[in-house]
């Protein structure tokens, strides 16, 4: 009896960090705190500031790119996310005016509550800018 090695190729999987096109694989479950689902995250991509409040792009661990914006209160328990985008990109909105309690409290495995100046940035950005008045004459 002879035995051929052949494996059929819809039985082969690429890994899930670089799939095949089409392939598609299970996202991480959440985690769930304190009764709500949290997501990990892959890095801080960006920060502005949108009506005042400080808001931050991000990329999610195992999960396809995201185009939208959080509010900064959304990333209490990933300060150290946070701090790392800061440090890196000091000319960018923010930190959050409340991000050394948010860190402390993750120091302590204790839960940061909420207060509604959480999505506000310590350094606050001058958008506007100043219009010359034409002079009629």
């Amino acid at each position: 009896m002879k035995i051929h090695r052949v494996i059929n190729a819809s039985r082969l999987l690429k890994a899930p960090s670089d799939p095949v096109p089409g392939q598609t694989y299970e996202p991480p479950p959440p985690v769930v705190i304190q009764g709500e689902s949290e997501w990990e995250i892959d890095q801080v991509l960006a920060s502005r500031i949108a009506r005042g409040k400080l808001q931050y792009q991000v990329s999610w661990k195992g999960w396809d790119p995201d185009p939208d914006w959080y509010l900064a209160s959304n990333f209490k328990n990933a300060p150290l996310a946070l701090q790392h985008f800061h440090n890196a990109h000091p000319d960018k909105p923010g930190p959050p005016g409340r991000l050394a309690a948010w860190i402390q409290a993750a120091a302590t495995d204790q839960v940061a509550l909420d207060t509604p100046d959480d999505d506000l940035p310590t350094q606050r950005q001058d958008n506007t800018k100043m219009r010359r008045r034409r002079v009629t004459k």
